[in-house]
């Protein structure tokens, strides 16, 4: 942080070091943009803007009191990233890690105050969405113990306690707990970018996995991109899959189209030799 904030505010150790161009909001490293998004200093016009309509979603919202980091910084991120945002062809947004907008939070992020209300889609053109394991927040005191308590509570008479279940059985109780929970998490966030009318949206799967960090979800973290089809949405022009492994590529594809998740001409593994993003500057990953 102290780094970030240093080239933001100019005051770099080296003496001779010089910053070319504008270090823009959307260049921040991911952390650093999700602990401004988490100390909701959107309620100005980080992303957000100054509108009235977008000012009164976030009325009476509490939040944490800023890091005096951010504040330096902040004045110089507000003015490069509204531009960024409001721009029709190069906004990018993204979802911020750990849940910071989880529940009742994506419907003010979507336009609306709640579900029954019509939503107004929000000026995002361009999303980038990771579906990562620090999604889900969770200690592994907390998970055995959640584990534990749900075993018990289901238990039948003369079943096994909790605690007298072979050790490899009580971690793959822990792990499709778990594992369902971080699903669930991942899907609400999938319901909200299938809310948008996006031009190019990127999927990074790099760290998809699951909680205990013991296997990979990608084909789970791709499938959720269906809600395009079953909620009768337009699929976005460009998907973008970053971060798979070379030996999982193979794999997904032919998920993908079995289950004919998305259109054949409108996926893309970004990282593959021959990427012809730029004959369409309109979703160009560079553009």
């Amino acid at each position: 942080m102290s780094r970030v904030t240093a080239l933001c505010v100019g005051d770099h150790p080296d003496p001779n070091f010089k910053r070319e161009g504008p270090f823009r909001y959307f260049d921040l490293p991911t952390e650093v943009r999700d602990q401004i998004l988490r100390l909701l200093l959107v309620r100005e016009n980080v992303a957000l803007g100054r509108e009235k309509s977008i000012r009164n979603r976030f009325s009476g919202w509490s939040h944490e009191k800023p890091m005096w980091q951010l504040l330096r910084v902040n004045g110089q991120l507000r003015a490069e990233a509204r531009a960024v945002l409001f721009s029709q062809r190069n906004n990018t947004f993204y979802f911020p890690i750990g849940g910071t907008l989880t529940g009742v939070a994506w419907w003010y992020m979507l336009g609306r105050p709640s579900p029954h209300i019509q939503a107004v889609p929000p000026p995002i053109r361009k999303l980038d969405c990771a579906f990562d394991m620090r999604d889900f927040e969770e200690t592994t005191f907390n998970m055995f113990e959640g584990t534990k308590r749900d075993y018990d509570d289901e238990m039948a008479p003369g079943d096994v306690p909790f605690e007298r279940l072979p050790p490899f059985e009580r971690l793959d109780l822990i792990h499709d707990s778990y594992r369902s929970n971080m699903l669930r998490v991942w899907r609400g966030i999938a319901e909200a970018f299938c809310m948008m009318k996006l031009y190019l949206l990127r999927l990074d799967v790099s760290k998809a996995h699951c909680p205990l960090g013991c296997c990979r979800l990608v084909e789970e973290a791709v499938g959720f991109v269906k809600d395009f089809r079953h909620r009768r949405r337009p699929y976005p022009k460009r998907i973008e899959i970053l971060g798979a492994l070379d030996h999982e590529k193979g794999s997904l594809k032919k998920f993908i189209e079995d289950r004919n998740l998305i259109p054949k001409d409108r996926y893309f593994f970004v990282d593959t030799p021959g990427c012809k993003c730029r004959t369409d500057p309109e979703t160009c990953c560079n553009a």
